[in-house]
């Protein structure tokens, strides 16, 4: 459970190297629409990162979005808001060629195509930097996330609808 604060934040141990072919995906559930990551990869595992990208995070307006930045924020947002209190599967997916989508419960939500931005860091679950994207904001996740995966592969939309399933 994560109150909103950065004691909440769970950041992974190791550097991965620039992530180019890679998915995340979590479960969350929240009643907040705060604007804030729920995963996302930065260059510094502590503190304001200057570099971040890769991420899924909850709207201002409830929605859920993934994105990539290639010089600029390029994102796909759920169709619906889904901070209902109800938990929910989120997975973002992007390969080497650019090629990113979101899943909703399973569902693809929308693709596009942008190269994420080049260096390396960290994965971090529950918040941090997100200023200037699409109605978010630095901070923290007020909710529930459980059972993140990232792997280092693009899944395809088969595997990712098992993974709902399970």
């Amino acid at each position: 459970n994560f109150n909103g604060t950065v004691r909440d934040e769970v950041t992974t141990t190791l550097l991965s190297s620039n992530p180019q072919n890679f998915t995340i995906g979590t479960w969350f559930k929240t009643t907040s629409a705060s604007g804030r990551k729920i995963i996302g990869f930065e260059n510094l595992r502590t503190g304001a990162s200057p570099s971040y990208d890769r991420q899924i995070w909850m709207g201002t307006d409830g929605k859920i979005r993934f994105g990539v930045y290639d010089g600029g924020t390029q994102k796909i947002a759920s169709a619906t808001a889904l901070n209902d209190g109800v938990w929910h599967h989120a997975v973002g997916t992007h390969d080497t060629a650019g090629n990113s989508a979101l899943y909703i419960d399973g569902n693809l939500q929308g693709s596009l195509t942008a190269l994420a931005q080049n260096f390396n860091g960290y994965w971090r679950i529950g918040g941090n930097r997100l200023n200037a994207w699409t109605n978010g904001g630095d901070g923290y996740f007020v909710g529930s996330i459980d059972d993140t995966r990232i792997y280092n592969r693009k899944l395809s939309a088969t595997e990712v609808s098992e993974l709902f399933g399970a």
